[in-house]
């Protein structure tokens, strides 16, 4: 048997319960619920509306666009259920 061997010990489970999260009642550590809204880039969402990158810069200047959602400084999207309903709106007028 090798020192590395000897040295080892075997897992055992901890029989104390999990710590809980301070903010919620579930086990540290343990998977949560992520939001599952898509999100549309600049070059998808041209394609969805069927206008240009200008107009779209313009829409959103003058307000007739949803607001977009800033993950960082060079990457902005737009949540798909807020275009939907912009879309629809439009239609309805």
């Amino acid at each position: 048997m090798s020192m590395r061997q000897a040295t080892l010990k075997p897992f055992v489970r901890s029989k104390e319960p999990p710590l809980l999260s301070p903010s919620t009642s579930t086990p540290l550590g343990a998977p949560t619920t992520i939001a599952t809204e898509r999100l549309l880039r600049l070059p998808e969402l041209v394609r969805t509306i069927g206008v240009s990158r200008a107009t779209i810069y313009r829409y959103i200047d003058s307000g007739r666009l949803p607001p977009p959602v800033k993950l960082s400084t060079r990457c902005i999207t737009w949540r798909a259920s807020e275009i939907t309903a912009w879309m629809a709106a439009l239609r309805a007028a």
